[in-house]
Parts: structure tokens; C-alpha cells; sequence
């Protein structure tokens, strides 16, 4: 009987050491939501990271707060599908701003073809010239 106890007693601290690790995972996907919008204040950071994740900004300040001790199932994958929405968002603005960074490099150095990080050009005898 003894034995028994103890097996419950281990799954049930499996589960809690479960629970933790998946609270912490999604604590830090609110972390990353609020971080962007701290310079306009804390606040303001908590309403900008709910209205983004899908949840009230007293949630995302228990979150932070380490005060939330059980999440739904549909909660954590809410949170983990708006992050992933957040990253491919953020993706396409890297991409945007490094195709602008590359034709701007490109126009500097005179390069014919932006994708071409090179920077050298050659004559028509495939000779390198230093312009045209």
C-alpha cells in the first residue's frame, strides 16, 4: 500500500516540476512581448503585450510577477502561436530593413546587383575596373 502512495506521490511532483517548467517557457514569451514597449513606460508595456498575446494586461503582470500558478491548455497554446506570429512579423521587418540596408550599400558602391555583396565589378574582358 505503502508503495503505491509513493508512485502517486512521484507522478504528482512530476506533474508540478511539468507545470513549472511550462509556466517559466510561457513567463518568458511575456517577457519578450513586454520588453519592445518598455521605453513608453510599464504600463503601457503590459496593455501593448496583452492587446499582442491575446490576454488581459493583469495577466501579463502576473506573469512577470510570478504569480500565476496554473495555466489552460488553450492559454499556453494561445501564447505560443501569438509569439510565433510576433517572430514572423519581426522577421519580415528584418528582411525589409537589410533588402534597404543592401540596395543603400549597393547605390555607395556602385554595385550593379544589390544581392551581390562583392562590391567588385568587371570590364568586358572580365577584367575587375575600378568605375565605368
Amino acid at each position: 500500500m505503502r508503495a503505491k502512495g509513493l508512485a502517486q506521490c512521484a507522478k504528482g511532483v512530476a506533474m508540478s516540476a511539468t507545470a513549472e517548467l511550462t509556466i517559466a517557457e510561457l513567463r518568458g514569451i511575456v517577457a519578450r512581448a513586454v520588453e519592445p514597449h518598455r521605453d513608453r513606460g510599464l504600463k503601457h508595456a503590459w496593455h501593448m503585450a496583452a492587446r499582442q498575446l491575446g490576454i488581459t494586461a493583469r495577466r501579463v503582470r502576473a506573469y512577470l510577477a510570478g504569480e500565476v500558478r496554473s495555466v489552460t491548455a488553450w492559454e499556453a497554446e494561445q501564447l505560443r502561436a501569438r509569439e510565433a506570429e510576433i517572430l514572423a512579423q519581426e522577421e519580415q521587418r528584418t528582411l525589409a530593413r537589410l533588402a534597404a540596408v543592401r540596395a543603400r550599400l549597393a547605390a555607395i558602391r556602385g554595385d550593379d546587383d544589390p544581392t551581390i555583396g562583392g562590391g567588385a565589378r568587371s570590364g568586358a574582358e572580365g577584367i575587375p575596373c575600378v568605375a565605368r
